[in-house]
């Protein structure tokens, strides 16, 4: 199956991607890092392809879902950082 992630270097996000890549599926994942961080994900992991990137930039998930062409879109994507303050909100 292939599965694309977004806030794949979040806390849930990166879960899912993890479960996902243990059964073997292709995993592509997004993260912009205001919240995610790369160390979350595996460096080598098998399956698993990463794109810096934010999901409010439309011709770039267009081009990532165009061509992966994914079974599943997994949106774990969020922040809780006032977007002004850069201060978390929750």
């Amino acid at each position: 199956m292939k599965v694309f992630i977004s806030g794949g270097a979040g806390q849930i996000g990166s879960h899912v991607a993890e479960l996902h890549l243990a059964r073997g599926d292709q995993v592509l994942a997004i993260d912009n890092f205001d919240t995610g961080r790369r160390i979350h994900l595996p460096e080598d992991a098998k399956g698993l392809t990463f794109v810096e990137g934010t999901i409010s930039d439309q011709a770039l998930i267009d081009q990532l879902v165009g061509d992966f062409k994914p079974d599943v879109i997994v949106h774990t994507a969020a922040s809780y950082k006032d977007p002004e303050t850069g201060i978390p909100t929750c």
